[in-house]
Order: structure tokens, then sequence, then C-alpha cells
């Protein structure tokens, strides 16, 4: 598990991002969902293959509305140094986790051609519309979004910022 995040108004609600078996695919990759304290878990989001897992989940820290809004980086496997592949992406959801949207280059303007490799993100715990995303792609950079990703400015391209370890630092 690389990420979660507990809702903070009901801390029986807990999001978990699973990145599944290190060496090889597996079906346990992906978002999950309790709502009853950890009892049980429901899988809310899975990548479109056994070797795209979870590899970061970011939220608004200062959620006032009943409606969490959930964005979340589904990398390709660990096993191999392949930097990007079917399967890998960037998602939001707005509803809890119940529905997902893909936020890509053909409906949010800004965004680096796919495939991506890993992905890091973060909200801005200021101004929850602020997003940032780590996108390692054929145009790997730190993008901005104000606009809670609708909308992506690339800030840094630098080879201070695009670097390549096993794992992004988080």
């Amino acid at each position: 598990m690389r990420a979660f995040w507990s809702h903070p108004k009901d801390s029986n609600t807990v999001y978990a991002c699973a990145t599944g078996h290190l060496w090889n695919d597996s079906d346990e990759r992906g978002v999950y969902k309790t709502t009853d304290g950890g009892t049980s878990w429901k899988k809310v989001l899975a990548g479109s293959n056994g070797s795209t897992g979870c590899g970061m989940l970011a939220t608004n820290a200062q959620e006032t509305k009943d409606a969490v809004c959930l964005h979340v980086g589904l990398p390709p496997p660990g096993w191999t140094f392949r930097s990007g592949g079917p399967g890998s992406g960037l998602f939001k959801s707005t509803d809890g986790g119940d529905h997902w949207t893909e936020i890509a280059p053909n409906n949010s303007h800004g965004l680096p051609e796919k495939p991506y490799g890993r992905i890091a993100l973060a909200v801005a715990p200021s101004k929850p519309n602020v997003v940032y995303a780590m996108i390692e792609s054929k145009q790997s950079a730190l993008y901005r979004s104000d606009d809670a990703g609708k909308s992506w400015k690339k800030l840094d391209a630098s080879q201070f910022m695009v670097w390549r370890p096993f794992y992004l630092p988080t």
C-alpha cells in the first residue's frame, strides 16, 4: 500500500491505494474503500490490466462537501524500468469513489501525451483546486492545475525533477 486517506468527517471511511504484488501481475491492485472502519473493503478503481496498480492517492484535506474529490495515479509495474504503458493514467472521483473519470490530454488541456509512467500527486492544503502532478512520460515534468484537473501548466522539466530512481519520493 502506497497511500491511504481517512475521511475527515467519518473515521470509518478510509481509502487505500494498493500496488499489488511487486514482481508479477495481480488482481489486488487498485483503490479500495471501507465505510465500516476496515471490517470490509471494496475495490472502487482498478487498472485496465493486472500490471497497473495504484501508485498514489491525493485529496483535499479541507473537504467540506459530502462528496470527496480524489485524485489517483495508476502507474505501470515496479518490476521493470518501463516508463509507461497500457493502463497507466490519472483518475479523479468527485463522489467518494463511486465513479471515476480519467484526466487525460483529450479532456484536460496541458497534460503530456500518454503513455504515462509513475505519477506523484499532491493537492495544496491551502487551495484545494490546486493539484500538482509529477508525470513520467516522453515529456516528463512537474505539472500544476489551478482548477482541480481541468487544465494544466508545465512547471519544471529540469534534470532535478526528471530522474529515474526505482520509486518516486513520497
